[in-house]
């Protein structure tokens, strides 16, 4: 799929295909995780569940009081 990259108040965006975000349950407001990958040239995003997201705050919390 070819787009266009537009500018938002905080940055850039681009619009996902419907079909895409049916396919990873996507809405406005879900938690996603973006990462770069400079030796691919990539922007990888990713879905993150509710219990997935619980699940990294509680563990990055450990980690502090650790």
């Amino acid at each position: 799929m070819k787009g266009h990259v537009i500018k938002m108040e905080k940055g850039l965006g681009i619009q996902i295909p419907d079909e895409y975000a049916k396919y990873l349950n996507l809405h406005q407001g879900s938690l996603v995780d973006v990462k770069l990958d400079k030796a691919k040239d990539l922007i990888i995003i990713s879905h993150i569940s509710e219990s997935e997201d619980i699940v990294k705050r509680y563990m990055s919390s450990a980690e502090t009081m650790a």
